[in-house]
């Protein structure tokens, strides 16, 4: 959900380095609305609400319509290179400020 409570989609699962075991993303799956089915939100954007049984991401849905779609299947396959791209993507879709990590 978003901070006004509005269903973003549904946790299908996180993204998490197998080293450290660190999770990155949530996996959302949007049910459809969104352009594409999955898209992931970076952890730090995400938090637990007990009371309401769901994680709200603290971006408005109109930022969340800028997140590129995420294909699970072609994950696995990504280089660095694309994995930054991905990265670099979700990162500027979060900020009204160019950012890049």
């Amino acid at each position: 959900r978003n901070p006004q409570m509005e269903t973003l989609g549904n946790v299908e699962g996180f993204v998490v380095d197998s080293t450290s075991m660190r999770p990155y993303y949530v996996v959302v799956d949007s049910g459809g609305w969104f352009k594409s089915r999955d898209f992931l939100v970076p952890i730090g954007h995400a938090r637990l609400e007990a009371d309401q049984d769901a994680l709200v991401v603290d971006l408005p849905k109109e930022r969340i319509d800028r997140f590129p779609g995420f294909d699970r299947d072609a994950f696995d396959t990504l280089d660095a290179d694309g994995i930054r791209r991905m990265n670099d993507q979700i990162c500027s879709a979060c900020s009204d400020v160019p950012v890049t990590y």
